[in-house]
């Protein structure tokens, strides 16, 4: 018996299992970003982005990029099977010798660990000795182990998945125009009383979203890669417009209470830095929200008869807010290709309801426009 080949062929068992039960499981077993399925993601999402951004049609664009998540999930399937099947068969050339027809060639030793894997058993080789015995039941337990975390994990994903999206269908300013924080503001105004609103209710609603979302997010962190079924809608861009609308009630708001809003940033940005950290995507270098586009925002609320505080003091203190939050919410706008801005379901027989002036435009460009 080879003490080296069986010694490298348990480590590279060892490696394919930990991973594949840290990843179905979510148990954060492993540390640091070099195993197979961090490689795997850090290494094909980045190539299939690139291709993504060759496509200029949006339908197209996002169709492609729609079948990297379940194509991804195959593809880890396979590496897993493949790193374990590989792994034993490193184990059974060290003791090719215990088999009562002598394995010749590493070719063999796949084969023999392929149908103990999967359970197959022709018959044609088997062991003689105690302990290879044992092995191969190991292994044929490995194998069903896998495939039923796999089986189990699918649902969950998706139950994740649908979680997710069905929230993103409620976002809604009320306009045929593109979702944005300042129309998501208004559309939640009285506008005959500007001081009565329901942004409360928004803010606490996608407050627990946004805490759904880090969860399942950080636990399976390949569902960040699934695209919304709806063109124009994506998670990153529905946190970053909600996140923004709170951001304009905490920014220039002079009255009422704050509370919900905070916590939904507080959230917002615990989330998107969390994720970021995950998947190692480093927070892009912006500029502060520009004086001409914020005050456009800070004219309409004042016009509407929202309450604000002095100019200069909202401005600071909404750069502020925008520089915990924004950075790392561009990153993943860059390294996941989302689209820019959220689209709506456009009813043309309604009217829109928000102010139709602040329709297309929005209060902090670089994260939601």
């Amino acid at each position: 018996m080879s003490v080296v080949w069986v010694l490298l062929g348990l480590a590279v068992v060892a490696i394919a299992l930990v991973d594949s039960a840290d990843t179905l499981l979510s148990t954060r077993v492993r540390t640091g970003r070099y195993w197979p399925t961090d490689i795997f993601y850090r290494l094909t999402f980045a190539g299939w982005v690139w291709c993504a951004g060759k496509i200029r049609e949006e339908a197209r664009r996002e169709s492609f990029l729609s079948l990297f998540g379940p194509l991804s999930l195959l593809a880890l399937l396979a590496l897993w099977v493949i790193g374990q099947v590989v792994g034993w068969a490193f184990v059974w050339w060290g003791m090719r010798g215990s088999f009562s027809t002598p394995i010749s060639s590493f070719g063999d030793s796949i084969y023999y660990s392929g149908i103990v894997y999967f359970s197959v058993g022709f018959g044609d080789l088997t062991t003689i000795e105690t302990l290879p015995r044992v092995l191969a039941l190991l292994e044929a337990f490995g194998g069903l182990a896998t495939m039923g975390l796999v089986i189990g994990f699918v649902p969950t994903l998706l139950g994740a998945y649908q979680d997710r999206e069905r929230q993103l269908l409620r976002l809604d300013a009320l306009t045929n125009e593109q979702v944005n924080p300042m129309a998501l503001v208004f559309s939640h105004l009285d506008l005959d009383n500007p001081q009565v609103s329901d942004l409360d209710d928004l803010f606490e609603e996608w407050e627990q979203w946004a805490s759904q979302v880090m969860q399942s997010n950080l636990s399976f962190p390949m569902l960040g890669t699934f695209r919304s079924q709806q063109v124009g809608q994506h998670w990153v861009t529905a946190l970053g417009v909600v996140t923004d609308a709170a951001i304009i009630v905490m920014g220039c708001g002079a009255t009422g209470d704050r509370r919900p809003a905070q916590r939904m940033y507080r959230r917002s940005v615990r989330t998107i830095r969390s994720y970021c950290d995950r998947i190692g995507a480093t927070p892009l270098p912006l500029e502060p929200i520009s004086i001409e586009t914020f005050r456009f925002g800070y004219d309409e609320l004042q016009r509407h008869g929202f309450p604000v505080d002095g100019f200069e003091q909202s401005y600071a203190r909404t750069a502020r807010l925008r520089s915990e939050f924004a950075p790392w919410m561009e990153a993943l706008i860059e390294d996941f290709l989302t689209p820019r801005g959220f689209w709506s379901l456009q009813i043309d027989e309604l009217p829109p309801l928000a102010a139709e002036s602040i329709s297309g435009q929005v209060l902090g460009e670089d994260t939601s426009q």
